[in-house]
Protein backbone atom coordinates (compact mmCIF):
# COMPACT_ATOMS: atom_id res chain seq x y z
CA UNK A 1 0.00 0.00 0.00
CA UNK A 2 2.81 2.42 0.91
CA UNK A 3 4.53 1.82 -2.44
CA UNK A 4 1.23 2.35 -4.26
CA UNK A 5 0.67 5.68 -2.52
CA UNK A 6 4.20 6.83 -3.35
CA UNK A 7 3.71 5.88 -6.99
CA UNK A 8 0.49 7.87 -7.16
CA UNK A 9 2.28 10.87 -5.63
CA UNK A 10 5.01 10.59 -8.24
CA UNK A 11 2.42 10.59 -11.02
CA UNK A 12 0.76 13.65 -9.46
CA UNK A 13 4.06 15.51 -9.25
CA UNK A 14 4.86 14.70 -12.88
CA UNK A 15 1.41 15.97 -13.89
CA UNK A 16 2.03 19.19 -11.96
CA UNK A 17 5.32 19.70 -13.81
CA UNK A 18 3.62 19.48 -17.19
CA UNK A 19 0.57 21.59 -16.28
CA UNK A 20 2.60 24.38 -14.73
CA UNK A 21 4.96 24.55 -17.71
CA UNK A 22 1.96 25.09 -20.00
CA UNK A 23 0.41 27.77 -17.78
CA UNK A 24 2.62 30.74 -18.66
CA UNK A 25 5.33 31.50 -21.18
CA UNK A 26 7.89 34.27 -21.42
CA UNK A 27 6.42 37.58 -22.59
CA UNK A 28 2.85 36.28 -22.50
CA UNK A 29 1.72 39.50 -20.79
CA UNK A 30 2.44 41.32 -24.07
CA UNK A 31 0.70 38.79 -26.33
CA UNK A 32 -1.91 41.39 -27.37
CA UNK A 33 0.68 44.08 -28.07
CA UNK A 34 2.83 43.03 -31.03
CA UNK A 35 5.54 45.76 -30.73
CA UNK A 36 6.07 45.05 -27.03
CA UNK A 37 5.89 41.30 -27.52
CA UNK A 38 8.50 41.45 -30.29
CA UNK A 39 10.78 43.62 -28.15
CA UNK A 40 10.35 41.29 -25.17
CA UNK A 41 11.17 38.17 -27.18
CA UNK A 42 14.22 39.90 -28.58
CA UNK A 43 15.46 40.78 -25.09
CA UNK A 44 14.67 37.32 -23.73
CA UNK A 45 16.79 35.74 -26.46
CA UNK A 46 19.90 36.91 -24.56
CA UNK A 47 19.02 34.53 -21.70
CA UNK A 48 21.31 34.41 -18.68
CA UNK A 49 23.41 37.24 -20.15
CA UNK A 50 20.87 39.69 -18.69
CA UNK A 51 21.95 39.00 -15.10
CA UNK A 52 25.42 37.56 -15.67
CA UNK A 53 28.44 39.40 -14.26
CA UNK A 54 29.91 39.42 -17.76
CA UNK A 55 26.65 40.59 -19.32
CA UNK A 56 24.15 43.31 -18.51
CA UNK A 57 24.71 42.75 -14.76
CA UNK A 58 21.05 43.12 -13.77
CA UNK A 59 21.59 40.84 -10.78
CA UNK A 60 23.33 43.42 -8.60
CA UNK A 61 21.16 46.24 -9.91
CA UNK A 62 17.92 44.53 -8.91
CA UNK A 63 19.32 43.66 -5.48
CA UNK A 64 20.33 47.27 -4.82
CA UNK A 65 16.92 48.47 -6.06
CA UNK A 66 15.04 46.12 -3.73
CA UNK A 67 17.35 46.49 -0.74
CA UNK A 68 15.33 49.29 0.93
CA UNK A 69 12.47 46.76 1.20
CA UNK A 70 14.57 44.02 2.81
CA UNK A 71 13.66 42.66 6.25
CA UNK A 72 15.95 40.56 8.42
CA UNK A 73 15.66 36.80 8.49
CA UNK A 74 13.71 35.36 11.41
CA UNK A 75 15.60 33.46 14.13
CA UNK A 76 14.13 30.23 12.76
CA UNK A 77 15.38 31.01 9.25
CA UNK A 78 18.82 31.93 10.56
CA UNK A 79 19.17 28.66 12.44
CA UNK A 80 18.12 26.67 9.38
CA UNK A 81 20.64 28.42 7.11
CA UNK A 82 23.41 28.06 9.70
CA UNK A 83 22.69 24.34 9.85
CA UNK A 84 23.05 24.12 6.07
CA UNK A 85 26.34 26.01 5.90
CA UNK A 86 27.76 23.96 8.80
CA UNK A 87 26.96 20.76 6.91
CA UNK A 88 28.73 22.12 3.83
CA UNK A 89 31.76 22.92 6.00
CA UNK A 90 31.76 19.45 7.53
CA UNK A 91 31.62 17.91 4.05
CA UNK A 92 34.63 19.98 2.98
CA UNK A 93 32.70 22.04 0.44
CA UNK A 94 33.72 25.32 2.08
CA UNK A 95 36.34 26.39 4.62
CA UNK A 96 35.60 27.49 8.17
CA UNK A 97 36.62 31.04 7.26
CA UNK A 98 34.19 31.08 4.37
CA UNK A 99 31.50 29.63 6.62
CA UNK A 100 32.00 32.34 9.24
CA UNK A 101 32.01 35.09 6.62
CA UNK A 102 28.88 33.66 5.03
CA UNK A 103 27.05 33.56 8.36
CA UNK A 104 27.95 37.17 9.07
CA UNK A 105 27.26 38.65 5.62
CA UNK A 106 24.55 36.44 4.14
CA UNK A 107 22.61 35.41 7.24
CA UNK A 108 23.06 37.78 10.18
CA UNK A 109 23.35 41.01 8.18
CA UNK A 110 21.21 40.15 5.21
CA UNK A 111 17.51 39.96 4.46
CA UNK A 112 14.83 39.44 1.85
CA UNK A 113 11.61 41.01 0.66
CA UNK A 114 8.57 39.74 2.55
CA UNK A 115 4.91 40.63 2.25
CA UNK A 116 2.87 40.05 5.40
CA UNK A 117 5.79 38.08 6.76
CA UNK A 118 5.96 35.76 3.73
CA UNK A 119 8.78 35.43 1.19
CA UNK A 120 7.90 37.16 -2.10
CA UNK A 121 8.88 35.86 -5.58
CA UNK A 122 10.46 39.24 -6.42
CA UNK A 123 13.48 38.01 -4.44
CA UNK A 124 14.37 35.91 -7.49
CA UNK A 125 13.89 38.65 -10.07
CA UNK A 126 17.63 39.37 -10.03
CA UNK A 127 18.41 35.96 -11.58
CA UNK A 128 15.31 35.17 -13.64
CA UNK A 129 16.03 36.26 -17.21
CA UNK A 130 12.44 35.65 -18.30
CA UNK A 131 10.91 38.12 -15.85
CA UNK A 132 13.85 40.48 -16.34
CA UNK A 133 13.00 40.49 -20.05
CA UNK A 134 9.45 41.61 -19.28
CA UNK A 135 10.65 44.22 -16.81
CA UNK A 136 13.17 45.64 -19.29
CA UNK A 137 10.55 45.68 -22.03
CA UNK A 138 8.30 47.95 -19.97
CA UNK A 139 11.23 50.06 -18.80
CA UNK A 140 12.55 50.63 -22.31
CA UNK A 141 9.06 51.27 -23.68
CA UNK A 142 8.61 54.00 -21.07
CA UNK A 143 11.64 55.85 -22.50
CA UNK A 144 9.88 56.26 -25.89
CA UNK A 145 13.32 55.94 -27.50
CA UNK A 146 12.49 54.44 -30.90
CA UNK A 147 16.11 54.28 -32.01
CA UNK A 148 17.06 52.33 -28.89
CA UNK A 149 14.24 49.88 -29.53
CA UNK A 150 15.34 49.43 -33.14
CA UNK A 151 18.93 48.82 -32.01
CA UNK A 152 17.77 46.14 -29.55
CA UNK A 153 15.63 44.44 -32.18
CA UNK A 154 18.59 44.36 -34.58
CA UNK A 155 21.19 43.26 -32.02
CA UNK A 156 19.79 42.68 -28.49
CA UNK A 157 23.07 42.56 -26.58
CA UNK A 158 24.64 45.48 -28.38
CA UNK A 159 21.48 47.56 -28.04
CA UNK A 160 21.08 46.83 -24.33
CA UNK A 161 24.74 47.54 -23.67
CA UNK A 162 24.13 51.09 -24.90
CA UNK A 163 22.04 51.77 -21.78
CA UNK A 164 23.87 49.47 -19.36
CA UNK A 165 25.18 52.30 -17.19
CA UNK A 166 22.00 54.35 -17.51
CA UNK A 167 19.78 51.59 -16.12
CA UNK A 168 19.98 52.64 -12.43
CA UNK A 169 18.72 56.13 -13.26
CA UNK A 170 16.12 54.84 -15.72
CA UNK A 171 14.67 52.61 -13.02
CA UNK A 172 14.54 55.53 -10.58
CA UNK A 173 12.85 57.73 -13.20
CA UNK A 174 10.25 55.25 -14.42
CA UNK A 175 9.68 53.00 -11.39
CA UNK A 176 9.46 55.47 -8.54
CA UNK A 177 7.51 52.97 -6.47
CA UNK A 178 9.87 50.03 -5.97
CA UNK A 179 6.95 47.74 -5.20
CA UNK A 180 5.93 47.99 -8.86
CA UNK A 181 8.69 45.44 -9.47
CA UNK A 182 6.54 42.90 -7.63
CA UNK A 183 4.46 42.56 -10.79
CA UNK A 184 7.37 41.05 -12.72
CA UNK A 185 7.23 37.62 -11.11
CA UNK A 186 4.90 35.55 -13.28
CA UNK A 187 7.68 33.28 -14.55
CA UNK A 188 9.28 33.09 -11.11
CA UNK A 189 6.04 32.04 -9.43
CA UNK A 190 5.54 29.32 -12.01
CA UNK A 191 9.09 27.95 -11.95
CA UNK A 192 9.10 28.03 -8.13
CA UNK A 193 6.00 25.83 -8.04
CA UNK A 194 7.45 23.47 -10.62
CA UNK A 195 10.78 23.45 -8.78
CA UNK A 196 9.18 22.56 -5.47
CA UNK A 197 7.31 19.65 -7.08
CA UNK A 198 10.55 18.44 -8.70
CA UNK A 199 12.45 18.63 -5.40
CA UNK A 200 9.77 16.65 -3.59
CA UNK A 201 9.77 14.00 -6.30
CA UNK A 202 13.56 13.64 -6.17
CA UNK A 203 13.58 13.55 -2.37
CA UNK A 204 10.97 10.79 -2.31
CA UNK A 205 12.80 8.76 -4.96
CA UNK A 206 16.02 8.90 -2.92
CA UNK A 207 14.22 8.11 0.31
CA UNK A 208 12.87 4.97 -1.37
CA UNK A 209 16.52 4.06 -2.07
CA UNK A 210 17.43 4.42 1.60
CA UNK A 211 18.67 8.00 1.67
CA UNK A 212 17.87 10.37 4.52
CA UNK A 213 17.50 14.16 4.37
CA UNK A 214 20.21 16.27 5.95
CA UNK A 215 19.02 19.57 4.52
CA UNK A 216 16.27 20.78 2.21
CA UNK A 217 16.02 24.31 0.86
CA UNK A 218 12.97 26.16 -0.38
CA UNK A 219 11.91 29.66 -1.39
CA UNK A 220 14.31 32.29 -0.10
CA UNK A 221 16.87 29.70 0.93
CA UNK A 222 20.33 31.30 0.98
CA UNK A 223 22.09 27.92 0.83
CA UNK A 224 20.41 27.16 -2.48
CA UNK A 225 20.94 30.67 -3.85
CA UNK A 226 24.64 30.84 -2.95
CA UNK A 227 25.79 27.23 -3.22
CA UNK A 228 23.33 25.77 -5.75
CA UNK A 229 22.29 23.11 -3.25
CA UNK A 230 18.61 22.17 -3.17
CA UNK A 231 19.06 19.02 -1.08
CA UNK A 232 21.71 17.34 1.05
CA UNK A 233 20.95 13.65 1.39
CA UNK A 234 22.95 10.66 2.51
CA UNK A 235 23.14 6.89 2.78
CA UNK A 236 25.72 4.90 4.79
CA UNK A 237 27.38 3.35 1.73
CA UNK A 238 27.33 6.60 -0.31
CA UNK A 239 27.98 9.26 2.30
CA UNK A 240 26.33 12.66 2.06
CA UNK A 241 25.65 14.22 -1.34
CA UNK A 242 24.91 17.83 -2.21
CA UNK A 243 22.23 17.92 -4.89
CA UNK A 244 20.97 20.38 -7.48
CA UNK A 245 17.51 19.41 -8.81
CA UNK A 246 16.28 20.07 -12.35
CA UNK A 247 12.72 19.37 -13.48
CA UNK A 248 13.86 17.89 -16.83
CA UNK A 249 16.89 17.56 -19.09
CA UNK A 250 16.07 20.80 -20.90
CA UNK A 251 16.30 22.79 -17.67
CA UNK A 252 19.92 21.74 -17.08
CA UNK A 253 22.52 24.06 -18.56
CA UNK A 254 25.58 21.80 -18.48
CA UNK A 255 27.92 24.72 -19.08
CA UNK A 256 26.91 26.29 -15.76
CA UNK A 257 29.33 25.62 -12.92
CA UNK A 258 27.97 24.18 -9.67
CA UNK A 259 31.12 24.25 -7.57
CA UNK A 260 29.55 22.85 -4.39
CA UNK A 261 27.32 20.18 -5.92
CA UNK A 262 27.99 16.43 -6.14
CA UNK A 263 24.94 15.35 -8.10
CA UNK A 264 22.57 17.01 -10.55
CA UNK A 265 19.31 15.06 -10.50
CA UNK A 266 16.63 15.24 -13.18
CA UNK A 267 13.15 14.83 -11.73
CA UNK A 268 11.41 13.56 -14.86
CA UNK A 269 12.55 11.05 -15.92
CA UNK A 270 14.40 10.45 -12.65
CA UNK A 271 18.11 10.43 -13.50
CA UNK A 272 21.18 11.05 -11.34
CA UNK A 273 24.22 12.69 -12.91
CA UNK A 274 27.68 13.19 -11.48
CA UNK A 275 28.20 16.95 -11.55
CA UNK A 276 31.89 16.72 -12.48
CA UNK A 277 31.74 14.08 -15.23
CA UNK A 278 28.17 14.86 -16.35
CA UNK A 279 27.70 11.08 -16.61
CA UNK A 280 24.75 9.08 -15.18
CA UNK A 281 25.18 7.55 -11.73
CA UNK A 282 23.91 4.02 -11.19
CA UNK A 283 22.83 3.12 -7.64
Amino acid sequence: MRDLIREELRKFHSKVLLEEEDNYYTCKRFAGNKPKYTLCRSISSTGFWLHDDKGLQMKDLIISTLKPLFVKFSDEEKEKFKKGVRILTKLGKITQDKRDKFIEEKIENNGIVKVNGVWHPVNKLNTNHRDLSEFLTDLISKTNDRQLIMNILQDPKKGLNQIKYELPQLIKDHFKNTQDLFDYTKNIAQTSRVGEAAEEKVKEELQDMGFTVGYQGGDGDVIDMNFGTDLIMGRPDMGWKTIQVKRNEGAWDKSKKYYYVDWVIIADPFTIYDNKTKQPVEL
